[in-house]
């Protein structure tokens, strides 16, 4: 039995021809991957399915978008940033977005997407979702700062205590 390899090359040429032009998207999901809403440390991946239901490619752009709960914002991931295309009728699948918060990060946090499409008229989808960090490792810390304070205090006392009364015997 022979075997053969052919390679072929090709190029894909996208063309928008006249007639009636239909954009139209939508989020069919967003959301942290495996829906967790809580996480132990700042590492939160997210993920987004966009579809498109128009008739023309579109090239979805944006940017994701997590603030704290006062409202400060700590990090902004862009939403394809190669450009890449989602041919009519399909969807993309985006699973690089990643928010890598710092050491301290605590608390509630607001994640929102936005993202714009759009050759005739430009068109955008909105999206929020919260989640919260509660790092287990700096609570932790701060239990072990906190015994060793009590105990620290403790101790004290016990031999200012001790010193007060060996003092008024004298």
């Amino acid at each position: 039995q022979d075997v053969s390899i052919q390679t072929r090359a090709g190029i894909l040429v996208y063309l928008n021809v006249s007639g009636n032009i239909v954009e139209s998207a939508k989020i069919t999901s967003f959301g942290t991957e495996h829906s967790k809403t809580f996480y132990g440390k700042a590492q939160v991946p997210f993920a987004l399915t966009i579809e498109n239901e128009g008739n023309v490619y579109i090239k979805p752009k944006g940017s994701l978008k997590i603030s704290s709960i006062f409202g400060r914002t700590v990090k902004e991931i862009p939403v394809n940033n190669k450009g890449l295309q989602i041919l009519p009728k399909s969807y993309r699948s985006y699973g690089d977005l990643l928010w890598e918060g710092s050491f301290w990060s605590f608390g509630p946090y607001k994640a929102q997407l936005t993202v714009q499409y759009g050759n005739k008229q430009i068109q955008q989808l909105t999206d929020t979702q919260w989640i919260w960090v509660i790092p287990v490792h700096l609570i932790l810390i701060v239990l072990g700062i906190a015994v060793l304070l009590t105990v620290f205090f403790k101790l004290y006392n016990r031999w200012l205590f001790k010193k007060y009364a060996e003092h008024r015997q004298n």
